[in-house]
Order: C-alpha cells, then structure tokens, then sequence
C-alpha cells in the first residue's frame, strides 16, 4: 500500500478512507495522516482521528498496516502531538471551489438558438487557491464545460455563473441550462431566466443564483457537463465565469 509521494491536496482517500496532511516540523520529509472509517457508525459517533506517518520520498507509509482491514496501526507512543480531529472537522476539510474567470468577450448567438458559453479560465480573478480533496480541475477551458471526471459517487456541485446578455429587441425570453451524459443518455436540466423587459440594446447581468447538481452515476459524472443560454432573440453574450463548489459526500 503507498500514496503518490508529493500529493498536494490536504487530503485523500485511500481504500474508502479520509486522510488529513499536517507538516511534521521535526522532518521535512514526514507527513502525519488523520485517519477514520467513513460510515454512518462514523457520523453518529462522531470520533476522533488516530495519526500516523508516510514517507514522502518512497510514498510508503511508515506505520504497520493491518492487512485484512487496510487500516493503520499507529503506534501512539511514537507520536508527541496527536492531532484530534472530529469526523466534520475532517469532512469540511475535503470541500473546496475553484472560480473560472473568462476573457473571450462577448459573443453573437442566434435568436432561438440553444449555445455553448464559453470560459478559458484566463482571467484575473480565476482562483484555484481552495481546491476540494483530490481535484485539479472542474472545467475544460478549451470548451467551457465543466468536468466532474476527479469527484466521486455522491458527491455534489453547486454553480454560480455570472453572465450578461444584450438583447436586439425588447421582452426577450432568457432560458438556461446544462446539458448531461452522453448518447441516449444525455439529458438536460433547464430553467426560465424570465423576460428581458426594459428595453433592447442593453446589458442584462445574471450573477447570484446558483445551481445544484449531484453525481447520482457515472454518466453524469463522467461525462463533459454543457453551460448554454438560449434567447428568443438575437443577442450578444458575455461571460464574466464560474465559481464551481465542491461538496464531498
């Protein structure tokens, strides 16, 4: 049993287990790992965390492992400062964001016409500093879709997108949605945005409301997840980004 030596991300599940990377600052090349079962026995619990250690530069662990369970058997007299951490402690620590801010400028779509947003994730303001456990990405900034690929079964999303349209005549519908899955399975997930009503040739700003979509299987999460607009008449469309939060099951 190992761990990729180096990993960034402040944890990680290993065998359906949550580990929690705290620096060890008599040794550089030591981790310390906060460790507990996932489960519902977990929850009611609510436990602490017992701790041990991995060797970055070989990625083995340096506490036994119990072989039919994968569990570690720290050996406490080995550790000064065991760090106690409660199973929601633990779990806030897995969730995170990334915000994509775009820089393509405004676009022309066709009256009627369901189309793609696009975001290249090139703008002053992406930030990737709060990233969720182990995920690198949440959207392909070639396309704009975003990608759920890294998270889990169970796992969930929220979307707040931040966008504005200008409409070429007045009282325009605004619809919105993702396109999911793949093939005959590909489905949509869809809303009203409402009327475009105080006047043409102006900006229409949509910013605050977010968006839920959880993992339920493979085919959502495995699958490039669309962002398209579509309005009654001709407009033109600008993307400010994204914000993409994680929450983890």
């Amino acid at each position: 049993m190992s761990i990729t030596p180096g990993k960034n991300n402040s944890v990680l599940n290993l065998h359906g287990t949550i580990y929690k990377r705290k620096v060890d600052s008599n040794d550089s090349n030591l981790i310390y790992h906060c460790h507990s079962p996932i489960s519902k026995q977990a929850i009611e619990s609510n436990p602490v965390w017992t701790v041990f250690r991995e060797n970055l530069s070989t990625g083995q662990l340096v506490t036994p492992i119990d072989n039919i369970t994968g569990n570690p058997k720290p050996d406490k007299n080995r550790y000064d400062n065991v760090e106690n951490l409660t199973y929601w402690e633990l779990l806030a620590m897995q969730n995170g964001f990334i915000d994509y801010n775009d820089t393509t400028g405004s676009f022309s779509i066709l009256a009627d016409t369901w189309t793609d947003i696009p975001n290249n994730g090139l703008g002053a303001f992406t930030n990737k500093n709060y990233l969720p456990s182990s995920v690198t990405e949440l959207m392909d900034t070639s396309t704009g879709y975003i990608d759920t690929t890294e998270l889990n079964l169970g796992d969930s999303i929220f979307i707040r997108n931040d966008y504005e349209i200008n409409p070429t005549t007045n009282n325009a519908l605004l619809k919105f949605r993702y396109v999911l899955g793949t093939g005959l399975s590909e489905y949509t997930l869809e809303k009203i945005i409402g009327r475009l009503d105080s006047g043409s040739g102006i900006d229409y700003r949509f910013s605050l409301s977010p968006d839920f979509i959880y993992m339920g299987d493979t085919n959502t999460k495995d699958n490039p997840i669309k962002i398209q607009v579509n309005c009654t008449s001709a407009a033109t469309v600008t993307n400010a980004g994204s914000v993409i939060q994680v929450i983890k099951r």
